[in-house]
């Protein structure tokens, strides 16, 4: 009888033994478990102090009438810094510059505001004080979900065809939101996602506008602090451009982009302006100016994008892409 007990109590503690191993494991693995959750399911929000974006503008060109190379690189930077209150709410002001190494203040110029809500939505502000803020993203949206037909630049339905985790250059998991769309075809030529805290991969002030006829965006690299933490574009560098364009971007100053009834055009250093040229895509002159104007009425312009060509003589121009809506 002693010894039965015995066995029972060696098999009773075999068996608990093998219980508090399958539950310590357990308990580990949903430690891991809980712990990668903390990694990928911490938000990151995009509208931050000192974020910078390096961008390309690559516009094609499919006739000879302009005598500029077929593609050109241009170049653009944007950067979040500093605050201003409009209309009770608190927005980042949004620099641009087309400088390689741009220094802070003389090389940027105030481009537009943006901010962030606690619904993980961003909204962005024309420099024009009247206009109505814009929904950019939405970063609160589920696996098919629909994005808001407001959103963007958005004309079409666009729906998330998927959310991933991918790690990013300095190593962290971010949240990305794939896109896709029956009728927008861009979409299904070029997918676009958007990765939580920095935006769209193609450009992240024109999000779902992309690809579109004339050329397209490509965004090259993000700073978060001052640090590269992305970098993922086929040139390998995060400033990509075409010698002789925007030699004088910084000199004179196209505004605001895009545009709805009036365009304008400041000459900050009185440079001897040659002439001015709206064009379409095509090269096609729309308007043409050979007086140094400061403001273009494009009110009865058609929406749609646009270049307008500054010509300060005969070899030195600014070529500056302008979105008419």
């Amino acid at each position: 009888m002693l010894f039965i007990v015995k066995l029972l109590n060696n098999k009773n503690a075999v068996t608990m033994k093998k219980i508090t191993i399958i539950v310590l494991s357990f308990l580990l693995c949903l430690g891991s478990f809980a712990q990668i959750n903390n990694v990928t399911d911490d938000y990151h929000p995009l509208v931050q102090e000192e974020n910078k974006w390096n961008n390309v503008d690559v516009w094609a060109f499919p006739n000879p009438p302009i005598s500029i190379p077929d593609f050109i690189f241009h170049p653009q930077c944007f950067m979040l810094h500093g605050d201003t209150i409009i209309n009770d709410m608190e927005y980042k002001k949004m620099y641009f510059s087309t400088k390689k190494d741009p220094i802070f203040p003389h090389d940027w110029s105030l481009r537009n505001f943006m901010r962030e809500d606690e619904d993980k939505k961003v909204w962005y502000k024309d420099i024009n004080s009247s206009s109505e803020e814009i929904l950019y993203y939405d970063f609160s949206l589920e696996i098919g979900d629909t994005v808001p037909v407001d959103l963007g630049f958005n004309e079409w339905p666009v729906v998330v065809e998927d959310i991933t985790y991918e790690t990013i250059n300095n190593g962290e998991q971010r949240k990305v939101f794939w896109l896709s769309s029956e009728t927008y075809l861009p979409l299904n030529w070029h997918k676009e996602y958007w990765i939580e805290g920095i935006g769209s991969i193609i450009v992240p002030i024109y999000p779902l506008q992309g690809n579109i006829v004339g050329g397209f965006y490509r965004l090259l690299c993000f700073y978060e602090n001052k640090d590269l933490i992305f970098n993922d574009n086929p040139w390998g560098t995060c400033y990509k451009s075409s010698l002789g364009i925007n030699t004088f971007d910084n000199h004179i100053k196209i505004y605001p982009n895009p545009a709805k009834d009036i365009l304008h055009i400041d000459n900050i250093d009185d440079l001897p302006i040659h002439r001015i040229l709206l064009m379409n895509i095509y090269g096609q002159t729309v308007k043409q100016y050979k007086e140094n104007i400061n403001q273009i009425n494009v009110s009865d312009i058609p929406s749609g994008m646009y270049f307008l060509k500054v010509s300060i003589s005969k070899e030195k121009e600014i070529i500056q892409k302008i979105i008419i809506n």
